[in-house]
């Protein structure tokens, strides 16, 4: 299992579910581990839960996703790896046979009978899910942290006391009319993805950065010796002449410098800073707190296996060397500072169907046409 330490840092206050209650998202999406399972909402208030067999057994593995976007007649989805749990021809809890007749419900009408619901209530009060009666251990995938998930699901929703939440349930009921609930507060109404601007950047030589002339190096060499904060690096100030990967046109006579911050057996991390008329300056990057939500803008950060291009700078934190699991993170230019654009989470390594979309954003490019906000399963997920 992978863990990101922005991850592991949110992971230490997880089970404090309690300081969440009623506070909803802000900015960005959030993400949690409750026991077994993991959770995590996106900045439209899309959200969706997996959980994993316990034992490991270094190859490809099934796992249970529970996914529900946002607003009153959001559906529910419940996934075995890639296909819906109905497809399958049978599934057992703590051993016994469930039927699941429906692909997909939970709707604001939804009735305490509603097949899926029914469903995920049984697995609410069990320990296991499995496809056979008697499974191997590397099939059975435990459902220990599952209430305290879609309670956290149900709270980022909006959903709690509603008739189709999945723990706190309620009287509240509903209707869609004219896109507003008529009656009854069923879930919060879903947030809508910004609108970033792709900038369009000079031409440079080729896609390789451009080599930082003699004045340009000696002045980010003086820079770092002056705010020598960024210690995750693994040279000393010393060595920084060295680890200048050299510069991407900006336009309005900025240059994004990229400096190489270290290295590992499978990937290497760089850090970057903007230069401009002789003046250096930390690069500055939306980064998502997946405690709270914020995005605040921070400097000095390394982004592993950093790509740029078109004035969007991407990254790909692998959690094992041959891929299968990790974080990806895209930001755009916007002229100060570079904007988060989307960014994905995957800790479960050898799983489909695993992924957790926390941030999604519409770009509007240099052409002027508007690109939709990522959608889950879309091929944006690279060695995912």
């Amino acid at each position: 299992m992978f863990w990101p330490q922005s991850i592991v840092r949110a992971a230490a206050t997880a089970v404090f579910l309690a300081a969440f209650a009623g506070a909803g998202l802000a900015a960005g999406g959030v993400f949690r581990t409750f026991g077994k399972w993991a959770v995590g909402c996106d900045n439209g208030l899309a959200c969706a839960a997996f959980g994993a067999p316990e034992e490991e057994t270094g190859t490809e593995r099934v796992g249970l996703r529970i996914a529900r976007g946002a607003g009153a007649e959001a559906k529910i989805t419940i996934e075995l790896g890639s296909k819906d749990i109905s497809e399958e021809e049978s599934v057992h809890i703590d051993g016994k046979l469930a039927l699941i007749e429906s692909r997909i419900a939970g709707g604001a009408d939804a009735s305490p009978n509603d097949p899926v619901l029914g469903v995920i209530g049984r697995m609410l009060n069990a320990r296991t899910l499995s496809l056979t009666a008697e499974p191997d251990k590397s099939d059975l995938i435990s459902l220990n942290g599952l209430k305290a998930a879609l309670l956290f699901m149900d709270e980022a929703q909006g959903r709690t006391g509603a008739r189709n939440a999945f723990v706190a349930k309620g009287d509240a009921k509903g209707k869609v009319a004219k896109g507003k609930v008529a009656k009854g507060k069923v879930a919060k109404a879903p947030a809508a993805y910004p609108l970033l601007r792709q900038m369009r950047t000079p031409a440079q030589k080729s896609s390789a950065p451009d080599t930082l002339s003699a004045a340009e190096t000696k002045a980010l060499v003086a820079f770092y010796r002056k705010n020598p904060k960024d210690s995750h690096c693994d040279f000393a100030p010393a060595e920084l002449a060295g680890r200048i990967g050299g510069g991407f046109l900006l336009g309005g006579g900025m240059k994004l410098a990229e400096v190489y911050c270290w290295r590992a057996a499978y990937q290497a991390g760089s850090i970057f800073y903007l230069l401009s008329a002789g003046s250096v300056r930390e690069a500055l990057f939306e980064r998502l707190d997946t405690k709270t939500g914020a995005l605040p803008l921070e400097g000095g950060i390394s982004v592993t296996s950093a790509d740029f291009s078109e004035g969007r700078l991407s990254g790909m934190h692998k959690g094992r060397g041959v891929g299968g699991c990790g974080e990806q993170t895209s930001w755009l230019w916007d002229g100060r500072v570079f904007r988060l654009a989307s960014q994905t989470l995957k800790i479960n390594c050898g799983f489909q169907n695993a992924t957790f979309h926390l941030y999604r954003a519409r770009v509007r490019g240099a052409d002027g046409k508007v690109a939709p906000a990522a959608k889950d399963g879309d091929d944006e997920d690279g060695d995912f």
